[in-house]
C-alpha cells in the first residue's frame, strides 16, 4: 500500500508573512498579529494615524478648534495623541486596522482620559471620555 502527501510548496514559498503573521497554506495570504496590516503584515496599523490634524471640539460650555499631533510611541503598537482637550495634555492610544483604543490613563494633573476611535480617508473620529467632550479630528 502506497500513502501520497501533497504540498502546496509554491504557495509559503512565495509569501512571506512579516511581523508574526502566519501564512494561510490555502491560499498563501497572511493573518496578520494584531497591530500590523498589509499582504505581507509589513505595516503598522499606527502608520494611518500618524500626523497634524484639526480638531474640533463640542462640548457643554462651547466650541473650540485646535492642532492635535499624533506621533509615534516607543512601543510599535502605539500613538500619542498630543494636545488633547486644547490642553498640551497626552494620550497613548493602540492602533488595531482603523480604529483605535485609548485606555483610561491619567493625562494630566487629577485628568484621566479613555476612549477609542476611527479612521475613514483623512478623518479621525475620537470619542474621549473626559465630561461631556467630543473631538473631531481633520488632517490639516
Amino acid at each position: 500500500m502506497s500513502t501520497f502527501n501533497t504540498y502546496n510548496f509554491g504557495v509559503t514559498q512565495r509569501h512571506c508573512c512579516n511581523n508574526g503573521g502566519t501564512c494561510n497554506e490555502t491560499d498563501g495570504s497572511c493573518n496578520c498579529p494584531v497591530g500590523y496590516e498589509g499582504s505581507n503584515c509589513e505595516t503598522l496599523s499606527r502608520t494611518k494615524f500618524l500626523g497634524v490634524f484639526s480638531g474640533n471640539e463640542t462640548c457643554t460650555v462651547g466650541t473650540d478648534t485646535y492642532a492635535i499631533t499624533c506621533s509615534a510611541n516607543a512601543d510599535d503598537l502605539k500613538f500619542n495623541i498630543q494636545n488633547l482637550y486644547n490642553q498640551s495634555l497626552t494620550a497613548i492610544a493602540s492602533a488595531n486596522g482603523n480604529a483605535f483604543t485609548i485606555p483610561n490613563q491619567t493625562v494630566g494633573a487629577s485628568i484621566t482620559a479613555s476612549g477609542s476611535g476611527t479612521i475613514t480617508g483623512n478623518n479621525i473620529s475620537e470619542h474621549p471620555t473626559r465630561g461631556t467632550s467630543n473631538t473631531a479630528l481633520q488632517d490639516k
